[in-house]
């Protein structure tokens, strides 16, 4: 295997002028020093010629700095090799949502432009029965899980159906934040503003909590 260089030609030529090496050498010597490094000299073969061909200069202290500069040059030329790499990194967060977010997150979901394309509340149970006559089926829906009840919903497209729960949500709110849907900035920093959460928002949210990925894109 061939030996590699102990320095580029750049770095070696470069180290020369700055240290004030081969000043008593000839240009024939000089391209030689060169035609060492490119088989693959060693430091110490280096250092004697740069020290024959250099005036109140000291072998041991060359071949220090060849070492050295050799060293401080594999290390960039590694670095750079491995900045061709990437690396996807899953930052995660504490993220506090009250239940005032939660009570709008679900009004959001069961809007027209929400989750009624691909789904259908329930509201057969007590709770929707017994409900005061001036709120709507979503608030009574929000009120449910927020008191930590469940909600069942029926596919539009089959005979399925699926239980979503406050726990559900705050899955679907982490996987929201973390694989890059918030697209509307709901959640910044450690807090929710649920004012930006249209219904299109809140559809993801309910879909990742139901499932952990959009099974229905609109």
């Amino acid at each position: 295997m061939a030996r590699r260089s102990l320095l580029s030609a750049e770095r070696l030529r470069a180290l020369c002028i700055r240290k004030n090496w081969f000043t008593a050498g000839t240009n024939s010597q000089y391209n030689k020093l060169f035609a060492l490094n490119r088989k693959g000299a060693s430091a110490e073969e280096l250092a004697l010629v740069i020290w024959v061909c250099s005036e109140n200069a000291d072998r041991d202290a060359i071949k220090a700095e060849l070492t050295s500069e050799s060293l401080v040059e594999h290390f960039a030329n590694e670095k750079a090799k491995a900045d061709d790499r990437k690396f996807d990194i899953a930052v995660r967060r504490t993220c506090s949502v009250t239940g005032g977010d939660m009570f709008d997150l679900v009004v959001a979901a069961l809007d027209d432009d929400g989750i009624r394309y691909w789904a259908k509340l329930d509201d057969n149970g007590p709770e929707f029965k017994n409900a005061p006559e001036y709120e709507t089926v979503a608030e009574t829906a929000a009120k449910v899980i927020c008191n930590g009840g469940n909600l069942i919903f029926k596919s539009v497209f089959e005979d399925e159906k699926w239980e979503l729960t406050a726990d559900k949500l705050v899955k679907g709110i982490r996987c929201y934040i973390e694989n890059g849907y918030d697209r509307c900035g709901i959640f910044k920093d450690d807090t929710a503003d649920m004012s930006l959460c249209n219904p299109d928002c809140a559809d993801t949210i309910v879909q990742l909590a139901l499932f952990g990925k959009i099974s229905f894109p609109f």
